[in-house]
């Protein structure tokens, strides 16, 4: 018996096991009677897309149109029509490590270094930035320049009511060498941790995490991580802090530990400020307290109040890069 003698059921099932779509294209090619009954099958789009996607939330009115709408979008150098998509597949994603994330990140060279006035587009980069591997910065990035890292210390950010493209170019590339420092020491780190199980699951969030929420709504309970000298120069201290908040107002204090006990003191949150079309940014500063010697910290909330990015130092001088991040 020949294939397409076979019952169209049978012939469905091979198409589904099929590698891709293009195999079952091919196959298709090889009578009338396969295209005819194959081509355009809602259950194999259905089973291909499952196979390379996380699975969508809303079931949709045609799995073919949205495998089609997938592959193209992913593949656009157009942020119009790759960030609508993107942030569908981030919303659809679950888990520390879901399947959509690696076809994500394989758009680093849009993600990275496309600026747009697509809102979507600006959450996709935000949501992504701590993710994205250095490698792929430009050349004109890594021209590093103490004077444009100045921008982000805290005598220039007193009253200001917006937030700059160039502020957020900086606290995502000082976010992404954070991490990039976190997954490098990890095993050195005290306690020793595992980036897949204590650091990513709360990095890689939802859209939620772009929400404007109330400063009251912050997360009390933190993890953070600080590096010294510029972004150029990746040094730390392999030493998480954890970190304790007490919220009144707009005002925080708190406690932590790292190489030793540390308290925050003086800790003033802004109203929300708007960058990108995505309101719900917030600047952050405080003061770091080891009892004999105090550290300025002055950061950006990231929208969601799960991400706090910055610079800390003495006055006018930085010492150095900062993230935190909610547990």
């Amino acid at each position: 018996m020949s294939l397409i003698d076979l019952p169209i059921e049978l012939q469905k099932r091979i198409g589904i096991e099929l590698p891709d779509i293009a195999s079952v294209h091919s196959l298709c090619g090889a009578s009338r009677v396969l295209y005819q009954g194959l081509r355009d099958d809602e259950l194999i789009y259905r089973e291909q897309f499952l196979q390379l996607y996380d699975p969508p939330k809303e079931p949709p009115l045609s799995w073919k149109a949205l495998y089609i709408s997938r592959h193209h979008g992913l593949r656009s150098q157009n942020t119009e029509e790759f960030g609508p998509v993107a942030l569908d597949m981030i919303r659809d994603a679950v888990g520390p490590s879901p399947p959509n994330l690696p076809h994500l990140l394989k758009r680093q060279d849009l993600v990275v270094r496309e600026i747009s006035n697509s809102k979507a587009f600006s959450e996709v980069q935000l949501l992504l930035a701590p993710l994205t591997e250095l490698d792929e910065l430009s050349d004109a990035e890594l021209e590093f320049e103490e004077q444009e890292f100045g921008i982000l210390n805290g005598s220039q950010w007193d009253g200001a009511l917006t937030i700059s493209a160039n502020e957020v170019l900086w606290l995502t590339f000082i976010a992404r060498r954070t991490v990039e420092f976190i997954k490098d020491q990890a095993e050195y780190f005290n306690p020793p941790f595992t980036w897949e199980q204590t650091v990513k699951p709360s990095l890689w969030k939802s859209p939620s995490r772009l929400e404007e929420v109330e400063v009251d709504e912050m997360p009390t309970k933190w993890l953070s991580c600080y590096l010294y000298g510029t972004t150029t120069v990746l040094s730390g201290d392999r030493s998480l802090a954890t970190v304790d908040l007490t919220i009144e107002g707009n005002a925080f204090s708190g406690k932590g530990q790292d190489i030793q006990a540390f308290e925050m003191i003086h800790g003033k949150v802004s109203d929300p400020l708007n960058f990108g079309g995505i309101g719900g940014w917030r600047r952050v500063s405080w003061i770091k307290n080891y009892g004999g010697f105090s550290w300025d910290y002055h950061g950006v909330m990231f929208p969601g109040c799960r991400v706090i990015v910055g610079t800390w130092g003495r006055f006018s001088n930085t010492g150095g890069g900062f993230m935190l991040w909610a547990l």
